[in-house]
């Protein structure tokens, strides 16, 4: 799992990179629910995702090995 907090940014996307191989990144709701897979873009060794956050916004994702 992994939470994000948008402390002082704007709410333009940003790219997230991953040190390791996912296999799925899903945006999910306290309660485990999943909202919506998140696209996976592939770098050479390294994967990213992109993720929009409004300024004070809160989101829960769960990464998948």
């Amino acid at each position: 799992m992994l939470r994000l907090f948008n402390a002082e940014g704007n709410a333009s996307p940003q790219q997230i990179a991953l040190g390791f191989q996912v296999s799925k990144v899903s945006e999910i709701l306290l309660n485990g629910d999943e909202i919506q897979e998140l696209p996976l873009i592939k770098n050479g060794l390294m994967q990213s995702f992109t993720v929009q956050l409004p300024r004070y916004g809160i989101k829960t994702l769960r990464i998948t090995k």
